[in-house]
């Protein structure tokens, strides 16, 4: 993926990456509105992009982030991998809590079980649009 990354331009291989992961991770948050998507076949479905997404994505930003200042390259790597780290450690807590809390509101079980893809596909998506407002191509 990498090497289809490179062909692409990094900005490309962002953009690519985190739309093919957003695109799976909808479509297994999907299962939280629609029953007939709540069977586990969807999440191998959705698990394909999300794959192939992350490897995009992940080392064109990775080579994004260390061309941005080459003589602080460890500190922008270092700071971009504390931010994931840090999600991680939020993220979570805040999935387990709405998989618990909104089984019981009354939006039925199912809606509480798909509520941390659902959240998970509202970030992933908003990082999309953020990607594609502030990453360009290098001129």
């Amino acid at each position: 993926m990498s090497k289809f990354g490179e062909r692409i331009g990094r900005t490309r291989a962002v953009h690519l990456g985190l739309l093919l992961t957003s695109v799976g991770l909808w479509f297994i948050a999907l299962g939280a509105f629609l029953p007939p998507l709540r069977q586990a076949w969807i999440f191998v479905v959705g698990g394909i992009p999300i794959g192939v997404g992350f490897l995009l994505a992940i080392p064109a930003w990775m080579a994004s982030v260390s061309d941005i200042d080459p003589q602080c390259r460890g500190a922008n790597l270092g700071a971009v991998m504390t931010a994931q780290g840090l999600g991680a450690i939020i993220g979570a807590p805040i999935g387990s809590y709405m998989y618990e809390k909104l089984q019981h509101a009354g939006l039925g079980h199912s809606f509480g079980r798909y509520s941390p893809f659902l959240g998970c596909a509202i970030c992933v998506t908003l990082g999309f649009i953020l990607s594609v407002r502030i990453l360009r191509d290098p001129k």
